[in-house]
């Protein structure tokens, strides 16, 4: 009407304060999957030792297999021997302290300490993960001419056998197929690798699983198959081989021969590891030991803080990955034609 003023909300908007919701957002987090197929041995308490040994006996052999003569003996010098070899693995202590002020917790409306603890926990998780891939990249590739450790996805296209060959090829061209898969496979079973469960394990980045599961022999495979995973992060199996996906792949760049085993976060060519059972292996982390992870709050004050102004919450632990079998580990390089 003619003659009125409406009042209205933006004449009084600073009275309006800004609702905060308690729901946090979902952050990302790594899928880790090497963890559970590493070969796990306890460090003891009081065991004095930083080190861990990995023991395995020799493999089978028919050298001192006799024909028997009736009546006689096998003489005492033509005894089979039992062979065992060892591998070390010393263990190397990492940490990392989260700090939160005393006007933090007294305002805190999130729960940031809680949110500290489960952060340092994914760390944790994220580092060891990494020193394990780390490992079975560096220690897994011993040499070019080893075909047993190592493997170049070919494609439907003509096999490359080093890397210098592999590194110049189009990506979307040398991806991994179900022949790659089979023929890391026959590796392993020609090497006499033991599988885990009844199977061998391919773990891969989702990139390259992307160009597994747009092959032939995979989609014909999973046609009228809706089998539950084993693992966490299975995607599914072929050819006697469970794919298993890890957000924290090894990558490299292409740009020179001295990339291979250099990571490169945004690299092209893509590792992934088939592997028979303890082809690796990690520390227990767990039981009464010395060893096993800690988490530690520190609230009170000290010298360092007389006036307690800030709590900290931070973890340490002792870890190491060592390839126990190089030989059980194939490290299948490829592109991805994922965009």
């Amino acid at each position: 009407m003619a003659g009125v003023t409406l009042s209205s909300t933006s004449g009084v908007s600073d009275q309006f304060q800004t609702h905060f919701s308690k729901k946090l957002l979902d952050y990302a987090v790594q899928a880790l999957k090497l963890d559970q197929f590493a070969s796990k041995a306890p460090l003891p308490k009081n065991s004095g030792n930083k080190a861990i040994r990995f023991f395995q006996y020799g493999e089978p052999a028919t050298t001192d297999i006799a024909t028997l003569t009736e009546g006689t003996a096998i003489a005492s010098s033509a005894y089979r021997k039992m062979a065992m070899s060892s591998v070390d693995a010393t263990l190397v202590q990492y940490g990392e302290v989260i700090g939160v002020t005393d006007i933090l917790s007294a305002t805190d409306l999130l729960g940031t300490l809680k949110q500290a603890s489960k952060t340092a926990g994914e760390d944790a998780a994220l580092h060891c993960d990494t020193l394990i891939r780390n490992e079975l990249v560096a220690a897994g590739t011993t040499s070019e001419s080893d075909s047993r450790t190592k493997r170049y996805a070919a494609g439907n296209l003509a096999a490359e056998d080093t890397f210098t060959e592999f590194r110049g090829n189009t990506a979307a061209s040398y991806v991994v197929t179900a022949d790659d898969l089979l023929d890391a496979c026959t590796n392993l079973k020609i090497n006499r690798a033991p599988q885990i469960d009844g199977s061998y394990v391919a773990v891969m980045a989702p990139q390259v699983s992307r160009d597994l599961m747009r092959n032939d022999d995979w989609l014909e495979a999973h046609k009228y198959s809706d089998v539950k995973g084993l693992y966490k992060g299975e995607a599914g199996s072929l050819h006697g081989v469970r794919v298993v996906e890890s957000t924290n792949p090894f990558r490299e760049d292409v740009s020179a021969d001295s990339d291979k085993g250099v990571y490169a976060a945004s690299g092209a060519i893509f590792s992934t590891f088939v592997m028979g059972d303890n082809s690796y292996g990690v520390p227990a982390l767990s039981g009464d030991s010395p060893m096993s992870p800690k988490i530690i709050i520190v609230d009170t004050p000290d010298k360092a803080d007389p006036l307690n102004q800030m709590s900290t919450l931070g973890y340490k632990l002792f870890f190491v990955a060592k390839l126990l079998n190089s030989n059980w580990n194939i490290v299948l390089r490829s592109f991805s034609a994922y965009a």
